[in-house]
């Protein structure tokens, strides 16, 4: 029913928008479209559906990588079979840290190990797998024969926790919280000097 163009556009509206598919039969509706929102996510399952090939050889390739990063996030579902609205669900994010650069999006019901394993499958082994302290990433490394490392974003975080604990008067450069945020500011300036070379 709708053209490439269409189907491009309202896959771009959605996912990088963020326009909820009533949004756009509403816009289309002004411009004398009669399209229903169930209309427009069918086409989008339909799109899924035929670049699931395309998805399937990047995570081949991201796979392959020597570095991948790892996230997860809380996403809610309003309708899912079997499940509360108010439930968690996880969307996940593998991206690549060197080459053709890959990023890969994949939803699960649950944040545990037996969500993340699928996702890892395949990794190559001595791979470095760079993520936050959550602890199934711990357990596919393990599994897995890869370098897992930690995000110094994420450590920073605490530091940045501790002297901010510390009474105004007792902050100084000698204290231990800021001396590790400082360092890790060094190392972020280094970091940016590697980039350019």
């Amino acid at each position: 029913m709708l053209t490439e163009a269409a189907l491009a556009w309202v896959i771009t509206g959605k996912y990088q928008d963020g326009l909820p598919l009533y949004r756009q039969a509403a816009l289309l509706s002004r411009f004398g479209g009669d399209l229903s929102r169930s209309t427009l996510a069918a086409s989008v399952v339909r799109v899924g559906h035929a670049v699931q090939p395309l998805i399937n050889l990047l995570r081949d390739r991201l796979l392959e990588a020597d570095v991948i990063h790892g996230d997860e996030t809380v996403v809610q579902v309003l309708k899912e079979a079997g499940r509360a609205a108010q439930a968690k669900s996880y969307l996940w994010a593998q991206t690549t840290d060197s080459g053709p650069p890959i990023r890969l999006f994949s939803y699960t019901p649950g944040r545990g190990t037996s969500h993340a394993q699928p996702l890892y499958d395949g990794i190559k082994p001595g791979a470095v797998l760079m993520s936050d302290g959550y602890e199934v990433y711990n357990a596919l490394a393990a599994a897995h024969g890869v370098i897992h490392l930690g995000c110094w974003a994420h450590a920073r975080r605490y530091f940045v926790e501790a002297e901010a604990a510390i009474p105004k008067s007792a902050r100084g450069p000698e204290q231990l919280a800021t001396r590790f945020i400082d360092a890790i500011g060094r190392l972020y300036a280094i970091e940016s000097q590697a980039k350019e070379a």
